[in-house]
Formats: structure tokens, C-alpha cells, sequence
């Protein structure tokens, strides 16, 4: 029997509004709560993701209140280019990877992508959305680097975050930046002190940023170009900034 619009959207809503209260669940805790199939709530949260009103995750769902303000206002542009870069970096996972990633808008939708793996694999992460997404992944063990809070980024920073992923060696690092040119990487000084050691802790290490980003600055460029990192990007970038990339031995991938 075909369920009525008017009760499928009354669930919708008791669904987003239990999301607000308890901000990461599991199909089967929302099927038992509303008593109904799991594959009725699977088709709701489907719905209510495609609305932008939650974000999927692996065997669940996210409240999209979960990310902080600065970056729940950035989330909302560039989404589908993110979403591509976020796909080609998930790729590179493999199972037992011990992998380092940074905070950010694009690494936020990365986290998404890895809430949804299948294998085990280890996340070491100064950022608490992201962990908290990932977290819901029962194949994910997350480390969630100690240090001061930005509240309006959601992330650790300063000197404990520094000290405390000194004592990690990662295969792979995944990180943003809020600018990139020819000269290299740029952020706010104290995430870039944290991508850069992040950088410096893997032994390859992904650039995860939208088109948006070309030729713009910050505060603090955290990193040159060099070997061994990887550009990640939805768009080929001016011939300048390829020359400069290629010079320095790192690779530019589009996805």
C-alpha cells in the first residue's frame, strides 16, 4: 500500500527534528523509533539529503547543525566540484591506511565519502565535525588531536595539536587551503601550522581544493610546492600556477 504524501512528509520532519536533538543516528534507531522499515527510512533520508536538509552517512545520517557556523555557510558553495575532489581522494584510500586530515569545507564533504568506506582505516583529525562524521563509520577508528578551539572553525590548533601529531606517522595526508598561487599553499596561520605538520607527518600528502581557491591568499602560506604532493582540483588551473607545480616536482589531478 502506497503511504500518504501527507504521512511520509510528517516523518520527514519528526526525522529532521530528531536529528536537531540527537545529532548523528542510525537507519535502524530512526526505523524503531517510528516504527517503520529500515527501508522506509533509508528512501526518507535519501529524500531529506537531496532537500540539503542532513547529510548521509554510512548505515545513517547527520544533522547539518553538527558543523559549525563558518563553515556551515561555506558548505553551501561549490558543492558538486567538492563533492568530485572528495570521490577521487576517497579513492585513494586503502584498507589499514592510517591517513591525516585537516579541516576544512572541501574535507568536510571528503568525510562523507569516508563515512562510507567499507574497510578499516585510521583518521587522525584536528577537526570535531569531521571526526564526528567519520566517527559513524564502525570501519573508522578517529583520533581527535588535542588543543585549542576555534569555535568558528570547529578545530584544534597551537602548540598541543602540533605535539600531538608529532607522534603519528601517517601513509596519506589530506588537506585544504584557503588559497593557492604559484608560491603554494595559503591559510589562516594556526590551520596552516596544522596542515603543514600534517604534511610533513605522511609520507604523500593530497591537496583537497575547489577552483575558487586559485590565485587567492591568506594570512600564512603553510607550505611550498614540492615532491610527493598531490593538487586535487575540479578545474585546470592558469598555465602559471601548472608550471609552477610541475617545476616543483608535485602532481595536479582533476577530478
Amino acid at each position: 500500500m502506497t503511504v500518504s504524501q501527507p504521512k511520509k512528509k510528517r516523518r520527514q520532519e519528526v526525522i529532521v527534528k530528531e536529528l536537531l536533538l540527537h545529532p548523528q543516528l542510525k537507519v535502524h534507531e530512526l526505523a524503531d523509533r517510528l516504527v517503520v522499515s529500515q527501508e522506509t527510512i533509508r528512501r526518507d533520508l535519501t529524500a531529506l539529503a537531496n532537500e540539503g536538509r542532513l547529510e548521509r552517512t554510512f548505515g545513517g545520517a547527520v544533522s547539518i547543525a553538527t558543523t559549525v557556523p563558518g563553515i556551515n555557510e561555506r558548505r553551501k558553495l561549490m558543492v558538486e566540484e567538492r563533492d568530485r575532489i572528495s570521490a577521487c581522494a576517497a579513492a585513494l584510500i586503502e584498507p589499514n591506511d592510517v591517513i591525516m586530515v585537516g579541516g576544512g569545507s572541501t574535507t568536510l564533504r571528503f568525510a562523507l565519502k569516508l563515512a562510507s568506506l567499507e574497510f578499516p582505516f585510521t583518521v587522525v583529525t584536528h577537526s570535531l565535525p569531521l571526526a564526528m562524521t567519520v566517527g559513524l563509520n564502525r570501519n573508522a577508528h578517529v583520533e581527535l588531536l588535542p588543543g585549542r578551539l576555534n569555535p568558528d572553525e570547529g578545530l584544534t590548533a597551537g602548540i598541543n595539536a602540533i605535539y600531538a601529531m608529532n607522534s603519528f606517522s601517517a601513509h596519506k595526508a589530506f588537506v585544504g587551503a584557503s588559497g593557492i598561487n604559484d608560491l603554494g599553499l595559503h591559510a589562516l596561520l594556526e590551520p596552516g601550522e596544522v596542515y603543514r605538520t600534517m604534511i610533513n607527518a605522511a609520507q604523500r600528502s593530497f591537496v583537497l581544493a575547489d577552483s575558487s581557491k586559485f590565485g587567492a591568499r591568506a594570512l600564512s602560506r603553510y607550505q611550498n610546492w614540492a615532491a610527493g604532493m598531490t593538487l586535487i582540483t575540479d578545474t585546470a588551473p592558469a598555465p602559471d600556477l601548472v608550471a609552477a607545480i610541475e617545476a616543483a616536482g608535485a602532481i595536479l589531478t582533476i577530478a
